[in-house]
């Protein structure tokens, strides 16, 4: 006779989301580089590995029933860090395009023919010699 025992089953522990959890450290550091001024548009590049992550963790979660709160919280946080570098690029980007324009400004104003000079400087002479008309008070009294 044949005594089969099968011992019960060892429960299962849940899988710990390992993309979730990097997404979350991404996250949280894209987070917080896109804070420092005049450097927060790199973390545009930087968010996008915590949103990649946080989507992959999320889809495999739900294809295996295992929890999602960490893929989650991961692609939330890259989503604001993307924005906000998003945010310092266009600040950036006005800035050197009002930039470019005042030195184009000035470079059209430096490189003025001489011919325009000489016309500013001969108007200037013309309106000035109206005061030349006026004769000079002599010290002479008589």
């Amino acid at each position: 006779m044949e005594n089969a025992y099968n011992p019960p089953p060892t429960p299962t522990q849940p899988q710990t989301p390992i993309l979730g959890i990097l997404s979350l450290i991404l996250g949280i550091f894209a987070l917080i580089v896109s804070f420092i001024p005049c450097f927060g548009s790199v973390a545009v590049f930087i968010a996008i590995a915590p949103i990649i992550l946080g989507i992959i963790s999320i889809v495999q979660a739900n294809k295996k029933g295992g929890q999602k709160g960490l893929g989650i919280a991961g692609l939330s946080i890259g989503i604001i860090a993307l924005l906000i570098g998003l945010f310092w690029g266009l600040i950036l980007a006005a800035i050197g395009h009002a930039d470019q324009n005042a030195r184009y400004t000035i470079e059209q104003q430096i490189d003025m023919p001489r011919d325009t000079i000489n016309e500013y400087y001969d108007d200037y002479n013309e309106t000035d010699s109206l005061y030349n008309d006026i004769p000079e008070a002599s010290d002479d009294k008589k």
